[in-house]
């Protein structure tokens, strides 16, 4: 028998070779032109589950799950006659399968190299699977914290309906009162004079009216407060800021505060939130009231305006603002304003302030605010366009 050395320095070189492979941290492996694997180091042992005796010679299709293993040899088949790739030099998420079962996510990249007259192909695999944990992990956090600022934001919401509780009840007094009147004149018409049928119909039709005002009112308020999932679409920004201000108008007329609106009369689409949006103008509004409701006692004082206005900023981002002449924000509170829990009024939780700017940050503005060079404070906020 006919023992063939191998010379010292191709002996050397070998071992060098297989000490690197064991020392990477990716799994490295080489097969040949028929899929066979001729090289494994450790760090594939430790990644799939076998001995390094039990992969050498095996096709590599064995250690891929479906539908990966089947058609693993009709693609090699099909490169070695086209020489077309389809992952080769390019890295890419596949999976493989453990000894054990199971499935493993795996970060491939494939390099075809020519070993004398044979094709050979080296393989690199990383193992991800704890990056798909803190990922998974990571997502899970983030819906976590997504949820419980929708229930702080629904809590606030809560909270300044609550507050606007006496201007509320006010608002829907009146129609409530208007019903009771038209019905108190319609049964005197009928029992005065049952000829009047044409009037009392006229009458009956204003009740209806009257009817459906405070039932829009009261709609309009469950649904602003209503525990809902947040929903990001394309909204007019101008509309949803009328519509806060209707409701807005209920605490300013009961404080004898006169709201001003400066809209922007181009066309404003905006990508939010509306109920979140809505919340943030809300809050701004009623905090402008409440300062100048407290800082000009005189009733009849013409500074007793809050102005709420649109503008289309560049970079396709728009404005909104809520300014009033009141008392602006003293220096030295103006590193705790939107901290949360903080509050100059009495019995309040502050989280508005804290809310509203976690709200439009998730939504990639920022919440800032100026002492005007006058009186007063200017608030706002930018959003992206809906482009």
């Amino acid at each position: 028998m006919h023992i063939v050395e191998i010379p010292m320095e191709k002996r050397v070189t070998q071992d060098r070779f297989s000490a690197l492979l064991d020392a990477a941290v990716d799994g490295v492996f080489v097969i040949n032109s028929s899929g066979e694997i001729e090289v494994a180091n450790q760090a594939v042992e430790r990644l799939l589950g076998y001995e390094q005796q039990e992969m050498l010679g095996r096709n590599i299709k064995y250690f891929m799950p479906s539908p990966y293993r089947e058609n693993h040899d009709q693609y090699l088949a099909d490169h070695m006659r086209t020489e077309e790739t389809k992952i080769i030099g390019i890295g890419r998420e596949v999976e493989a399968q453990h000894k054990d079962g199971m499935i493993i996510q795996i970060y491939l990249s494939v390099g075809r190299y020519d070993d004398g007259e044979e094709v050979k192909f080296v393989g690199i695999m990383r193992d991800l699977s704890e990056l798909k944990k803190s990922e998974a992990e990571l997502q899970s956090a983030e819906s976590e914290i997504h949820e419980l600022v929708n229930r702080l934001a629904q809590v606030s919401r809560i909270g300044v309906m609550g507050e606007m509780a006496a201007s509320i009840a006010h608002e829907i007094n009146q129609p409530l009162t208007a019903i009771s009147t038209y019905a108190q004149a319609a049964t005197r018409l009928m029992q005065n004079d049952p000829s009047q049928a044409e009037q009392v119909e006229k009458t009956l039709e204003k009740i209806n009216a009257q009817a459906l005002r405070a039932g829009d009112i009261i709609k309009g308020l469950r649904s602003w407060i209503r525990d809902q999932d947040t929903e990001r679409k394309s909204c007019d920004c101008n509309q949803l800021i009328t519509e806060v201000v209707d409701i807005a108008r209920m605490e300013a007329h009961n404080s004898d505060v006169l709201l001003k609106m400066e809209l922007d009369t181009t066309e404003l689409m905006v990508m939010c939130d509306p109920v979140q949006i809505q919340q943030v103008i809300l809050n701004l509004i009623k905090n402008s009231i409440d300062a100048v409701d407290e800082f000009f006692t005189n009733k009849i004082d013409e500074r007793r305006v809050v102005t709420i206005q649109s503008k289309r900023l560049e970079k396709e981002r728009i404005e909104v603002s809520v300014s009033d002449l009141g008392p602006g924000i003293p220096a030295d509170k103006s590193e705790e304003l939107f901290t949360p829990f903080f509050t100059t009024k009495e019995n309040e939780m502050g989280m508005g302030l804290s809310i509203c700017q976690t709200i439009i940050r998730s939504h990639g503005g920022e919440l800032a605010y100026e002492n005007n060079p006058d009186a007063g404070v200017r608030f706002c906020f930018s959003l992206p366009t809906a482009v």
